[in-house]
């Protein structure tokens, strides 16, 4: 290639990266609040925007989305088994911030986690009386928990759709900022 068209194309490559640049930097934008719940572990960071229950709507302050009550699938799924909706545990009394089981990996387009899914049903989690109270960071923990008879698992039909949006404070989604 010779050199003047060498750097045409790189002036062509600069002037389209400026000029997208300066139209996302005119989109508009929005600001939701920044949850964070528990992956093997490490803290991850979520945005909510619709649940299925006018009162975890309300609660949380999303849309209510009666239509996501219709991904519950009719017959649990079998062990292993994967369904578009995931599992999140939600402690009642409000002692431990939620566990998540899969997040994308990594956050973004370039996941390849075929585990994760952003529509979250509710599994609300309790501790046993006399149970000791400890803090839990990942699903195998909790399953543990149970398995011990520490915890009780209610699974309900709430959905929410819960976006993750950032990975203990690592790699954030694309075109997302974090602000304290």
């Amino acid at each position: 290639m010779n050199m003047r068209l060498m750097h045409a194309c790189r002036r062509l490559a600069a002037a389209t990266l400026l000029l997208s640049l300066v139209a996302c930097a005119s989109m508009p934008q929005v600001s939701l609040p920044l949850r964070f719940a528990w992956f093997e572990g490490r803290q991850v960071g979520y945005v909510s925007t619709d649940a299925s229950d006018p009162d975890v709507a309300r609660e949380l302050g999303v849309n209510h989305a009666p239509r996501l009550a219709a991904t519950v699938p009719a017959d649990p799924a079998a062990p292993g088994q994967r369904h578009a909706l995931e599992r999140v545990y939600h402690f009642n009394d409000g002692a431990q911030i939620n566990v998540f089981p899969s997040v994308p990996q990594p956050v973004g387009p370039d996941s390849t986690d075929r585990a994760y899914s952003p529509l979250w049903r509710v599994v609300e989690v309790a501790w046993t009386p006399g149970s000791t109270r400890r803090l839990l960071t990942s699903e195998e923990a909790v399953l543990d928990a149970v398995e011990r008879g520490q915890l009780s698992l209610r699974v309900t039909r709430v959905v929410v759709n819960c976006a993750v949006v950032s990975v203990d404070g690592g790699r954030v989604l694309p075109g997302a900022r974090l602000q304290p």
